[in-house]
């Protein structure tokens, strides 16, 4: 019979996914004592940043110790008044790099330069193809080259 997560010292490898990082930081708040996460070399910081950003909104705050270690203290989540939940910056690079490549302009809404995700860069890319971006707390938008322009490469 399980008897939940004990809590106390966690060595966990990030090299394969930031999921299994974020799955042992979500769940900490309800263990028997506090968690000491280690996490040696993560792979996908930006998806834990997500992670405790998304953990401090819902009421646990975690202790960063340097860029490897995360104090979990014990805790329960408490509903936020209201929440944004952000777009998936990754999907948002098709129609980005849609717009790049036809000549087109297109502005994704719910992706900009406030969001943690790495893909919400992808407009530079954009732009150093040749492409006219712009991004502001809350949205991203490429227009690619006029026709008979090339992409730069």
């Amino acid at each position: 019979r399980a008897k939940g997560l004990a809590g106390g010292e966690v060595v966990l490898s990030g090299k394969v996914s930031s999921q299994f990082v974020s799955s042992v930081l979500l769940s900490a708040p309800y263990a028997q004592s506090p968690v000491v996460l280690r996490v040696p070399e993560a792979v996908s910081q930006q998806y834990i940043e997500m992670t405790l950003k998304l953990m401090s909104t819902f009421g646990v705050q975690v202790e960063r110790v340097g860029t490897t270690e995360y104090r979990v203290p014990r805790g329960v989540y408490t509903n936020p008044p209201a929440l944004d939940v952000e777009a998936d910056a990754s999907s948002a690079t098709y129609p980005l790099a849609i717009a790049a490549i036809t000549g087109g302009d297109v502005t994704c809404e719910a992706i900009g330069s406030d969001s943690c995700q790495g893909d919400a860069a992808f407009h530079t890319l954009c732009e150093a193809v040749g492409c006219t971006v712009s991004q502001s707390a809350g949205e991203t938008r490429v227009r690619g080259p006029p026709a008979g322009q090339r992409l730069r490469p």
